[in-house]
């Protein structure tokens, strides 16, 4: 029979609402370790928290929104500084706190959706129509 090595991540994990909350800074420390948790393989990275270096589970939003902002090699990953974004959600029936580690212009949208700000339209975005403009008389409308 073949057994297969099981990996941990070496250090203390950080624990929610005490040594990471919703909005704190953090660092990277680490280009992170896949390990097999429960819940299939998860990313376990070292970053700096309010009570020094501890390990957190980044989830594939988290990796997804890195990806895009940092690059595909984790290693550059390192040194780099994220906001946490916290919500509150049910996940297989439990009420859970999920905890977003990304780049502080990542934000929950009205709908509770992480979104890059500056995907999100601004008020200069819109158009201003000046009165000065020539102004339609209701009556040349066809209908």
């Amino acid at each position: 029979m073949k057994v297969q090595k099981v990996i941990r991540a070496q250090g203390e994990y950080a624990k929610k609402g005490e040594d990471i909350k919703n909005g704190d800074v953090i660092k990277i420390l680490n280009e992170g370790t896949w390990i097999e948790g429960q819940f299939g393989q998860q990313l376990v990275v070292k970053v700096n928290t309010r009570n020094g270096e501890k390990n957190v589970n980044f989830n594939q939003t988290t990796i997804n929104i890195l990806h895009d902002e940092f690059g595909a090699d984790t290693a550059k990953w390192i040194g780099k500084e994220v906001i946490i974004r916290a919500k509150k959600d049910t996940v297989a029936g439990r009420k859970v706190e999920i905890y977003y580690f990304v780049t502080p212009d990542w934000d929950f949208d009205e709908y509770r959706e992480l979104t890059k700000k500056n995907n999100l339209v601004k008020d200069e975005d819109i158009p201003i129509i000046n009165e000065d403009e020539e102004k339609i008389d209701l009556k040349d409308i066809p209908f």
